[in-house]
Parts: C-alpha cells; sequence; structure tokens
C-alpha cells in the first residue's frame, strides 16, 4: 500500500513580489524557511434569546496567518556574501509594508502537471524576530498577514487554491 501521507519537507512556501495582474504569477521558494504554519479561522457572532437556553454560533469575517521561521545566512548559494534576496524582501515588506503574494501548497508549484493545493494570499511581513542561540543556527520568525489587494476594481481575498501545474514561472 502507497504512503500517501505528506511530510513538512514535501510542502513549500513561496511568494510573488511582482505586484501587477494577478492573472501573471512568478512564484520564487521560500527555501530557507523551516516550520511553515498557516492558520486560517472564522470569527463568529453569538446570538441568544431568552426564550431559549442555548447560545447560538454564526460564522462572520475570517482570519488568516501565515508564520514561519527563516535561517539565517551569510552566504547564498553561490558563496556571495550578504546575498539573501529573499531576506531582503521580506525586510522590505516588513519596513516599508510591501505587499507580496503568498503561498503555501503541499507541493511544488511548477508547470510539469504536479497537483498541488494550498493557502493563497497577499499578504504583508507583521513581524519579524531573531533568535541568536549559543548552539544552534540564528533564525527569524516571520508572520504575514493578508493585505487589501484590489486590481482593475477586483478584491483579491485569501484564497484555498487547487490547481494542477501552474502556467507561470517559478525560480
Amino acid at each position: 500500500m502507497a504512503n500517501l501521507s505528506r511530510v513538512g519537507s514535501d510542502c513549500k512556501l513561496y511568494y510573488d513580489k511582482t505586484e501587477t495582474n494577478p492573472a501573471n504569477r512568478f512564484y520564487a521558494l521560500v527555501a530557507n524557511a523551516i516550520d511553515v504554519e498557516m492558520s486560517i479561522s472564522s470569527n463568529t457572532a453569538t446570538f441568544a434569546s431568552r426564550t431559549g437556553s442555548w447560545e447560538a454560533q454564526a460564522p462572520t469575517l475570517k482570519t488568516a496567518e501565515i508564520s514561519f521561521g527563516y535561517e539565517y545566512r551569510i552566504f547564498d548559494d553561490n558563496a556571495t556574501p550578504g546575498a539573501d534576496a529573499v531576506f531582503d524582501d521580506i525586510m522590505t515588506s516588513l519596513t516599508a509594508g510591501t505587499v507580496y503574494r503568498w503561498v503555501v501548497a503541499d507541493n511544488v508549484i511548477d508547470n510539469t502537471g504536479i497537483t498541488w493545493q494550498g493557502l493563497e494570499m497577499y499578504g504583508h511581513v507583521t513581524e519579524f524576530a531573531g533568535s541568536q542561540p549559543l548552539q544552534d543556527g540564528v533564525t527569524f520568525s516571520c508572520t504575514i498577514q493578508p493585505a487589501r489587494f484590489v486590481y482593475s476594481g477586483t478584491v483579491y481575498d485569501p484564497e484555498w487554491q487547487q490547481e494542477t501545474g501552474l502556467a507561470a514561472n517559478t525560480a
């Protein structure tokens, strides 16, 4: 019997920093991401009346959050000091409020016909906290919150996607 379970190393975190037409996607892999978590939840309204003995809940606005650890490196894969474009983009999103499109996927996203699903949302970095333990690697805890993104009069809310392949370039 085949093992149909996924482990975290199968899953991927991507971002797209091209704030243009949402139909055009250019995802870059966040290769140094560790322990990626996403949360999707719904706020609720409470209804109660004096004629009954129970409270009832009704869903209202939804919330989403992506959080992950980021392994800090002094060199990039080509041994170039200080060249970490993803780190620079995360800092730009935090300090300038720049909005990127983020995807937490259960598989690689490419144009080879592989099926993937996950949360896709426009968001910005709201937290970036560093940890420098004495006997472990330097990491940063990063939190992404949804951002309002409007293109040609259409609002793009966070959305659960399921696709086979993707007609996009991925780095």
